[in-house]
């Protein structure tokens, strides 16, 4: 935005006024067993019950955050910069991989990748309905025991860049498990 003041002397001084663009990403992480494997007690606690991949499973656990800025990693910011305006031939690859992992090291902006890795797939992208959102969904099939407390988007399938770590409460997880973590990125211009 541009605005032009008229100093002492009468000639025009232009200041311009800069508002920064708001970027929130939240992230939900869902658990889901089969009914099969769940006692009574558990079966009447889950929320819902759905099948997937042609399989009753009820949904068990459910952890929602919205990440703070500082979850994104340097490097994701940087590639951010490079996937929307580098002309060359060097522009990163789009953040499509989704990892999940088991270390529950805080976050912090200089890692660049998860501490403890356990399983990568290839996120869904979808542009939301609201101006400057989208979601990135991946389903993650459990085939071992697990005691999972990380996750991250990456832009390569098995190395890559990564944009941002989170963790989150221990979701321990047994073969025929089910994982969905959703990330909601939302640019959107301050009120």
């Amino acid at each position: 935005m541009k605005e032009q003041k008229r100093s002492g002397s009468g000639k025009v001084r232009r200041i311009y006024v800069w508002r920064p663009v708001k970027v929130d990403m939240n992230r939900r992480i869902e658990l889901w067993r089969p009914v099969a494997n769940l006692t009574k007690a558990q079966l009447k606690k889950a929320s819902r019950i759905d099948d997937i991949d042609g399989i009753r499973k009820a949904l068990i656990d459910v952890d929602e955050n919205v990440l703070e800025v500082d979850l994104v990693v340097d490097n994701g910011l940087d590639a951010l910069c490079g996937q929307g305006f580098d002309v060359s031939g060097s522009r990163p690859a789009v953040f499509n991989q989704v990892a999940i992992g088991t270390d529950g090291t805080a976050p912090g902006s200089a890692q660049t990748a998860l501490i403890a890795e356990a399983m990568r797939v290839q996120g869904t992208y979808a542009k939301d309905a609201p101006v400057g959102e989208c979601s990135m969904d991946a389903t993650f099939n459990i085939t071992q025991t697990l005691a999972l407390q990380e996750c991250g988007l990456f832009n390569d399938p098995s190395a890559g860049i990564m944009y941002c770590r989170d963790t989150y409460s221990v979701k321990n997880v047994v073969s025929g498990d089910t994982v969905k973590v959703y990330y909601t990125p939302k640019f959107q211009r301050p009120a």
